[in-house]
């Protein structure tokens, strides 16, 4: 019989607010591989309004489940997709004065949505944008069939291998925040959860 699997422990904790199913699938099969059970992934549930952060932060008081405290820090994902940049400004300025149980609050965003995250899975990524048709159609070619959003099959094989290592290498270029070109902090938020971590075990 083989052994059970060690669950992964930190000091600290992570709550990860997301907009879109995609992002859901991938953070949870990036803990599972990880074993991280310090992280959650929440689905923001979409209705009228686009402030990504007042949604959390009531989904955060009414959620008795989730207990943020001083060992919290909030993460709130989203894309650009039809929001306007002050609207994107405003969350942003919004989300710095969000601290709910002494936690803290951080905007994980990609311009102009996730898949360009996805895609530094496979290349280097650079400032010059990609549509979304075309970051489908890079990310149909690296899996040789055809991109499908929130495929759970497809994102354990994105994820495979320990290759986040190698996306945050590659989105390294673009991980500064941008609304003029091509950008994702993605890479720059697990880049700082997973340094305490060791590799996972194969």
């Amino acid at each position: 019989m083989s052994r059970e699997r060690k669950k992964r422990k930190v000091n600290k904790q992570f709550l990860f607010f997301v907009e879109g199913e995609t992002e859901k699938v991938f953070f949870d099969t990036l803990w599972q591989e990880y074993r991280l059970t310090s992280a959650k992934t929440i689905k923001i549930l979409k209705n009228s309004g686009t402030d990504w952060v007042e949604k959390s932060q009531r989904m955060i008081k009414n959620n008795s489940r989730v207990q943020p405290n001083a060992k919290t820090t909030v993460f709130i994902v989203f894309d650009k997709n039809n929001d306007t940049d002050s609207q994107i400004k405003a969350m942003i300025q919004k989300s710095k004065r969000l601290k709910i149980g002494g936690s803290k609050c951080e905007i994980c965003f990609s311009n102009e949505s996730f898949e360009l995250w996805l895609l530094a899975y496979f290349e280097k990524i650079t400032p010059g944008f990609k549509t979304q048709k075309q970051l489908n159609l890079a990310l149909s070619k690296y899996l040789g069939e055809t991109y499908v959003k929130a495929d759970s099959v497809q994102m354990q094989r994105i994820i495979k291998e320990n290759r986040t290592l190698e996306a945050i290498e590659n989105s390294e270029n673009i991980s500064e925040f941008s609304l003029d070109h091509q950008s994702t902090n993605v890479g720059s938020i697990l880049k700082e959860i997973l340094s305490e971590l060791k590799s996972p075990t194969k």
